[in-house]
Formats: structure tokens, C-alpha cells, sequence
């Protein structure tokens, strides 16, 4: 086994890099974005990769815009709020998507992770 350690990984076209097994099949890739959403008054990025911002159209209803867009709007979100909701993601573009609650989070964060390219 090998350990490679580095300070950049640069890929060498604008798709971003992939992991392979020794036979090339690729076995996995970097997320494309994610982000951690404070809701408590305006919403706000509390940390990001990727997403540029996101505009809180009422308490339920945030949209989120990516920094690079995606390459097309067939991406994979998984979401995450530390509160029960009937919560869903909507209107996806390569370069920003909705991300709609079924009531009020008031204080309550909300995270999510994208794969695509």
C-alpha cells in the first residue's frame, strides 16, 4: 500500500479528478458542493464549498446558488435539518436549486452535500 501526500491535487481537465482502482474503474469522486445554513435571522453560510450564496425567499423557501456552475441539473443532493420536516429540493439549474421545508426552522441549520459534475 501506498500513501501519497500532497498539498494540491490538480486535474488534468476542467471535470474535477476521480478516483480508480488499479483495473481504472472509477470508485468515487469529490462532492461538487455542500454547505452548513444558519436560518436564525437572515439566512446565512456558516460554511461552504462551492456554494455562493443563498436568499431565503420566506422561513420554508431558500435558494441556493453554486460559485461554479454544475454541468447540467442531473446532480444528487442528500439533506439534513435538525428538525423534523416534510423538507425537498426543487428547480435544480446547473447553477443554483430550491431547497423548500414544510414549515418554519426558525433557528434550526440545514446542511446538504451535491455529487454531479
Amino acid at each position: 500500500m501506498s500513501t501519497l501526500a500532497v498539498g494540491t491535487i490538480k486535474s488534468a481537465s476542467s471535470a474535477p479528478p476521480v478516483f480508480q482502482n488499479s483495473s481504472g474503474t472509477e470508485i468515487g469522486q469529490l462532492a461538487f458542493a455542500y454547505a452548513n445554513i444558519e436560518t436564525s435571522g437572515t439566512a446565512s453560510i456558516a460554511q461552504s464549498f462551492n456554494i455562493s450564496s443563498v436568499t431565503e425567499q420566506n422561513g420554508d423557501h431558500y435558494t441556493l446558488a453554486f460559485a461554479r456552475s454544475a454541468a447540467n441539473s442531473n446532480y444528487a443532493i442528500a439533506c439534513d435539518v435538525q428538525t423534523e420536516t416534510n423538507h425537498f429540493t426543487k428547480d435544480h439549474t446547473s447553477s443554483q436549486f430550491d431547497f423548500r421545508t414544510g414549515g418554519q426552522l426558525s433557528d434550526q441549520n440545514f446542511s446538504f452535500i451535491i455529487f454531479g459534475d
